[in-house]
């Protein structure tokens, strides 16, 4: 349906001939679409194919794979001649011999408590510094337990910990909760040697997400946990202040480690950590 749907969208005045391309990517299976566009000039006319895989390319890069192609046309006889440059293009990203890893992911989305209120409070010079040391000690911190920060956008922090999903201990889990517990104990003193005077108390909150992706290498990681992320960042807005909301799939993984409360954002359940098990430290620490 929706192929027909691109379909109607091809660009060909001059053969009268339409053309629409899908591909399944491999690893996210995710489909992706394209149509024929001519041009006067013959040579720089772009095949559906084509079209569709530059699509593909923009949206999860260039070390994406192919599961499947499918294509359609409003005409019956379409069997080439010869192979057409667009399946050469193709042959290049087919992941057939692609062997991936299986790994465990978890998200931790940190933000300030309504930083937009706090900035209109304090100096424009105590917020440049207060976001900076924010900054620094945050990623410090998730570097001491082995995570990554994908991404920092004002005081919204995106930190990543992996691990294969092969090993029996939720390392990766057990590493963000850690991280997440530790941010909070070590925050209100770094907040407290800078000595900023402001009408409202400067708190942290977050959300805490999981999933196992099948990846060729951790470089894939940010692209195929997209999904994941926003569903962390979910939990984050909707987090009271001191407090971090997991995902219900987070919290099976690592139960035993964890004391919680039910708690719902937008109408989905989710858990409040309220405790965490001294072994998940030692742990984390093997």
């Amino acid at each position: 349906e929706k192929l027909l749907e691109v379909l109607k969208k091809s660009y060909s005045p001059y053969s009268k001939f339409r053309v629409s391309a899908q591909i399944v990517e491999e690893m996210g299976e995710e489909s992706f679409f394209g149509c024929n566009i001519e041009n006067a000039s013959f040579g720089a006319t772009v095949c559906a194919e084509r079209s569709a895989l530059s699509n593909m390319i923009a949206h999860v890069g260039n070390r994406a794979k192919i599961k499947e192609v499918h294509i359609v046309s409003d005409k019956e006889d379409t069997e080439p001649k010869k192979t057409p440059s667009p399946i050469t293009d193709i042959v290049d990203f087919q992941g057939k011999e692609t062997e991936l890893d299986k790994m465990e992911v978890s998200i931790l989305v940190i933000k300030i408590v309504d930083f937009e209120s706090l900035i209109k409070d304090i100096s424009p010079l105590d917020i440049d510094s207060l976001t900076s040391d924010y900054r620094k000690f945050i990623s410090s911190t998730v570097n001491s337990f082995g995570g990554t920060v994908e991404a920092i956008l004002r005081d919204e922090v995106v930190a990543f910990f992996t691990n294969s999903n092969s090993e029996e201990v939720p390392a990766s889990e057990l590493s963000c909760i850690c991280c997440a517990v530790e941010v909070i104990q070590l925050f209100a003193g770094v907040i407290d040697k800078k000595r900023i005077s402001s009408q409202s108390d400067i708190k942290l909150k977050m959300g805490i997400s999981s999933t196992n992706l099948s990846v060729l290498d951790k470089l894939d990681v940010p692209t195929r946990a997209k999904t994941f992320v926003d569903e962390a960042k979910v939990l984050c807005d909707g987090a009271r202040p001191w407090s971090i909301l997991v995902t219900t799939g987070f919290r099976a993984s690592v139960s035993d480690y964890l004391e919680v409360r039910r708690e719902k954002v937008e109408d989905k359940l989710c858990y409040a950590v309220i405790g965490v098990e001294e072994e998940a430290l030692q742990q984390i620490k093997k």
